[in-house]
């Protein structure tokens, strides 16, 4: 038997605690990880539509992908703006919500991982 590290769960573990502390609990994996890829894209100040996430095939079919982003937006995790460069486009972005959420989940990742070190 080949004996393993278990960093990397107890950060998992540690990752979906804060994540249902946040109410991402109520939500499936894969708008989890459909919000994850928007709250990315914002952070690096990318521009994202719907259908650059439909292309994905990690997220399903784009019918489902238009679903999830559909019950996220009524949820109040995500609205769209208008691209400026193209009046029939729309950028996805995450509300107000979504980024007190983000930032409260990275503010207690670093303080867990400060914590740890000393």
């Amino acid at each position: 038997m080949i004996d393993i590290d278990d960093t990397i769960f107890r950060i998992k573990s540690f990752i979906k605690a804060l994540e249902g502390d946040e109410g991402f609990d109520g939500l499936d994996q894969t708008s989890i990880d459909i919000l994850t890829r928007i709250g990315g894209a914002y952070a690096r100040r990318e521009s994202l539509r719907s259908s650059d996430l439909a292309e994905n095939p990690d997220f399903g079919s784009a019918a489902s992908v238009y679903r999830k982003l559909s019950q996220l937006a009524a949820d109040g995790w995500i609205t769209s703006t208008q691209d400026p460069a193209d009046a029939r486009s729309r950028f996805i972005v995450p509300t107000s919500r979504t980024l007190h959420a983000f930032n409260r989940m990275s503010n207690k990742l670093k303080q867990q991982l400060s914590e740890a070190k000393a």
